[in-house]
């Protein structure tokens, strides 16, 4: 193995740690962003909580920064904590404007105009919600949506004192909700107008406002609709110093009782009229009323109230047990305030715990991804070098193998270069040995090299010379070829019994490498005569029957 690859197989486990925890800690948070956003609308504080729980948000891809930004600007409002800054919910509304994803838009500008209204920059908070309300599409889910845009935007010029424009937005509200079903919406939204109107010193507008709600409530049967319209039309005629008026909607408001927890206020509101008309009695009366309650605050101003009446009256012992009581119930208050206090904060460690424990969870799955990881890697290194192995083991054999080959070769070319030494010994020692018979010089393929006899027996030309044979000469033919080839007769003799010894003679001759032209010559035949005898000697007297031996290359065998 080379240097580099051990340098980089060092580092895998390194390498496959750093892949796993970035991957680990991205996918995690990408699922608690997902959860969060299934929980932001229905439950936001356990959709806060999540999103705190995200490790590492730069890691996300731009769209999903996107939403991570809206949804934790969101639920931080909903739930009543104050964002650092609108940094994120701004990065949120200059992606979905390059979009052009006007839903998730009106959702970014919308909140990022209700965090300038948490924060009491309505001029802010104004400009985005008309910004909102710009990138709304003319669908029928559009309209609830202005209402919202509207109905905020007439809080927040309530609060810059512009009573004009907020008038305008609960009249544009109104004008919205006259073809809804939703009577409640229609209801508040005459009394926040009758608000405005109170700001803008048109009390006849106000009371006729609170008028046309209480009617609605009361043609719906809306205990809790009528009660605060009463409440708004017994304030706009104190307002006005008429409390007789204050007081009979005071006590038409008292009379409907909607919640037993409201009673107290309602008997504080009643005792605080009757004082204004100079009538101690009944106001005595209905601060006692307010005092038995179960709201400390109210019970507070009570025991104030009726500790100032008593001293008014010249009992100072009963003013001065009034104003001890207003000292413990302030006391109690303070006590339920640090009591809140303190449950905020068990709220905020149980979400820090919480947070807590979905951290370790995910480290615990983190490390039980990590162990599966590393068995894979493990495996796959043990893989690798077995495989690496194991292909070395093949070079080496493929090798060995081509070396071995390789001598092989070598031993065959030796061998070769013996045989054509001694097939040149052979030659001459058979050249000179035939040279012996008188009849060699009459046979022109007996004067050819045997190396290019092969290439020269087809290209002799036909002669026409006939070549004849003396009985001597036949002897002469069996002994030379008894000389250079030892045993040769004599073992076709005993081999093959039925060659007579004109055969033994013509198998001499093809011994002897004598062509077709030479043949035909010393028997007075064609060449095609000579071809068929030797393929009749060759099938019916050596009895060869493979298509692909012939009589000359058989007779050179033996």
């Amino acid at each position: 193995m080379s240097l580099r690859h051990s340098f980089v197989i060092r580092y895998i486990p390194v390498i496959m740690q750093l892949l796993l925890f970035s991957c680990g800690d991205a996918y995690r948070d990408q699922q608690l962003l997902h959860e969060a956003g299934m929980l932001s609308d229905s439950l936001p504080a356990d959709a806060l909580t999540k999103l705190q729980a995200v490790n590492n948000s730069e890691n996300f891809k731009r769209p999903d920064y996107a939403k991570y930004g809206l949804l934790l600007t969101r639920t931080m409002l909903m739930t009543g904590n104050r964002p650092p800054s609108d940094s994120l919910v701004s990065l949120a509304i200059s992606y979905y404007r390059e979009t052009n994803d006007s839903t998730a838009l009106f959702d970014a500008l919308y909140t990022k105009a209700m965090f300038f209204f948490s924060t009491s920059k309505y001029d802010s908070a104004v400009h985005y919600f008309a910004a909102a309300e710009n990138v709304i599409s003319p669908e029928v889910s559009g309209h609830h949506k202005r209402i919202r845009t509207q109905g905020m935007s007439g809080y927040a010029n309530l609060y810059l004192g512009r009573t004009k424009a907020a008038v305008k937005n609960y009249r544009t509200v109104l004008n919205l909700l006259d073809g809804e079903t939703n009577t409640e919406g229609k209801v508040y939204t005459l009394l926040d107008l009758a608000q405005a109107y109170k700001y803008d010193h048109a009390i006849e507008d106000a009371i006729d406002m609170c008028r046309q709600a209480l009617a609605i409530a009361e043609k719906n049967h809306a205990p809790a609709q009528q009660s605060v319209a009463l409440s708004r039309l017994s304030d706009l005629y104190a307002d006005r110093d008429d409390f007789e008026e204050a007081l009979r909607y005071k006590k038409q408001e008292h009379a409907l009782r909607v919640n037993r927890e409201d009673i107290p206020t309602h008997n504080l509101a009643q005792a605080m009229l009757f004082d204004k008309q100079n009538q101690p009695d009944s106001a005595r009366y209905y601060f006692e009323q307010a005092i038995q309650g179960n709201d400390p605050t109210v019970a507070d101003i009570a025991y104030g109230f009726l500790s100032n009446w008593y001293e008014k009256q010249g009992l100072h012992e009963k003013a001065f047990g009034a104003f001890w009581k207003k000292q413990e119930t302030k006391q109690h208050i303070e006590s339920n305030i640090r009591m809140a206090a303190l449950e905020r904060r068990y709220e905020s460690e149980r979400l820090k715990n919480e947070n807590n424990r979905l951290k370790i969870e995910q480290k615990e799955k983190d490390i039980l991804l990590l162990a599966i990881l590393l068995v894979v890697f493990a495996v796959s290194v043990t893989l690798f070098f077995v495989f690496w192995r194991q292909k070395k083991n093949r070079q080496a054999l493929r090798l060995q193998t081509k070396a071995r080959e390789l001598a092989h070769q070598n031993v065959l070319l030796k061998q070769q270069q013996e045989i054509s030494a001694l097939r040149e010994k052979e030659a001459l020692l058979r050249e000179s040995l035939f040279r012996r018979i008188h009849f060699f010089h009459r046979i022109p393929s007996l004067h050819i090299d045997e190396e290019n006899a092969g290439e020269l027996y087809e290209r002799l030309p036909d002669t026409g010379n006939k070549i004849r044979m003396k009985e001597t000469d036949w002897a002469e033919l069996t002994r030379s070829v008894n000389e250079v080839y030892p045993g040769f007769i004599e073992q076709l003799k005993t081999q093959y019994p039925l060659l007579t010894d004109d055969d033994l003679y013509f198998c001499c001759f093809v011994k002897m490498r004598v062509n077709l032209q030479d043949l035909s010559d010393i028997y007075c035949v064609t060449k095609s005569a000579i071809t068929k005898r030797k393929y009749r000697l060759k099938t019916d007297k050596f009895k060869i029957t493979e298509k692909h031996t012939d009589l000359d290359t058989f007779l050179q065998d033996q």
